[in-house]
């Protein structure tokens, strides 16, 4: 065996030496296979695919979790704890599996959560988001809701039933006292309707941007958040030197804008009905008077993202027509949590007639 190691080093290394002499170059390390045939977009297109398989059975396994817990089938199957099962089966982390037994014992009085858990219908990190405010009276609501909303909406939608649950807490406690916490709440009490949120006392187009950058007050008593350019505050010290009441000069502008924006929408509404069905593009006009009344700013109270939806509270689809006091701007998580809430409702609407 020596020698015919020797020989073969001898007989390479003569070979080497010749010039003439030249030895094959594979292109590539890797071993040909069928994979190397395909287009990158199909490529991607598999990626996709396997990793979407791979979240779905990962939230199967994750709903069964609870139920192994229970039989301590991972003692049965030699395993040392329940840990170690999810992390050798499923790769799953110890606090995952945590997070898994804790959410099962969280949804044991509200069903229709806890079959999206077992099921494995929807993530573990939509379901965490909405733990906190799930009750036994909006929990069927809030399932046929997470099924249709993507993470990041359902963390919106969340903060947004806290924020609410605050104010109705704020409402009763302070019942009946003026000046108080409940009374800087009251623009936040809402009632769900055809997927948007309403004012309880009036029916009227939508809030506009609330949620300010509050830097303290100025001089005026305003706060500096509202960035008032050096030429309005010049005029505003030049009144108040006169003894004007700035209060009531700025409270009379407002009032008179609100009754001109009023006043155009009634234009536009009345022109838009003469007009008869309409096509599914927003007319500029109506565009416009709604930019004026809202700005770039989704219309949901405590949003301050930027409005990238038209939202018609009332469907296109029935009215055929754009009526400018049935249309808000959304931004792209409270549009997805319009829609979804509308849907719910048609589909609770559909199990009460059946």
């Amino acid at each position: 065996m020596s020698n015919f190691l020797n020989n073969s080093q001898c007989s390479t290394s003569k070979s080497t030496s010749k010039s003439s002499v030249k030895f094959p170059v594979a292109s590539s390390s890797k071993v040909p296979n069928s994979l190397t045939s395909i287009s990158d977009s199909h490529l991607f297109f598999l990626c996709k695919k396997y990793g979407n398989e791979t979240r779905f059975w990962r939230q199967k396994f994750i709903g069964l979790l609870p139920e192994v817990n229970e039989r301590k089938l991972y003692e049965k199957k030699g395993f040392d704890s329940i840990f170690m099962f999810a992390k050798i089966l499923a790769g799953l982390s110890e606090e995952q599996v945590r997070i898994a037994l804790n959410l099962e014992k969280r949804f044991s009085d509200k069903p229709a959560l806890h079959e999206l858990f077992v099921n494995g219908e929807v993530s573990v990190n939509k379901l965490v988001r909405v733990v906190s405010v799930a009750t036994a009276e909006n929990q069927e609501t809030l399932a046929d809701q997470i099924k249709l909303l993507s993470k990041s909406s359902v963390e919106v939608l969340a903060r947004d039933m806290r924020n609410e649950q605050k104010c109705d807490m704020a409402n009763t406690l302070f019942e009946g006292r003026s000046g108080s916490h409940a009374d800087t709440c009251h623009a936040h009490i809402f009632k769900n309707q055809n997927g948007l949120l309403e004012p309880l006392n009036e029916d009227k187009s939508l809030p506009g941007q609330t949620s300010w950058n509050d830097g303290g007050m100025d001089e005026f008593g305003m706060m500096r958040g509202l960035g008032l350019s050096e030429e309005v505050v010049k005029k505003l010290r030049e009144l108040k030197a006169k003894n004007i009441d700035i209060n009531q000069e700025l409270l009379a502008f407002l009032n008179q804008r609100e009754v001109e924006l009023e006043n155009k929408k009634e234009e536009l509404t009345k022109k838009q009905l003469e007009k008869g069905e309409a096509t599914r593009h927003v007319p500029t006009e109506v565009k416009k008077v709604i930019k004026e009344e809202y700005g770039d700013a989704c219309s949901m109270p405590d949003c301050a993202k930027t409005a990238e939806h038209l939202h018609h509270k009332v469907p296109f689809a029935l009215i055929k027509n754009h009526l400018p006091n049935l249309i808000a701007p959304l931004c792209r998580h409270h549009h997805d949590i319009a829609h979804a809430m509308h849907v719910s409702a048609v589909e609770m609407k559909m199990k009460e007639t059946h």
